[in-house]
């Protein structure tokens, strides 16, 4: 992603279904991080590669470092 400071988290739908190589079964939604360079963390893909449970995945994208907007 072009620029500095983007960041998008991309949902899409597909309403007949996408297969994947390999899937066992196909898919009707895909969410897809973007991010421009300055966003990136150097370990993230290699920490991504690693993790072997579902868990310790949904732990690296909700713990990761990273900037807020606004309050919550």
């Amino acid at each position: 992603m072009a620029g500095e400071k983007q960041f998008e988290i991309v949902v899409v739908r597909s309403q007949n279904s996408v297969k994947f190589c390999g899937a066992a079964t196909p898919v009707n939604l895909v969410f897809a991080l973007a991010g421009s360079k300055d966003e990136q963390t150097p370990d993230f893909l290699a920490n991504w590669m690693k993790v072997k449970s579902e868990d310790d995945l949904r732990n690296l994208i909700l713990l990761a470092e990273r900037a807020r907007k606004g309050d919550i």
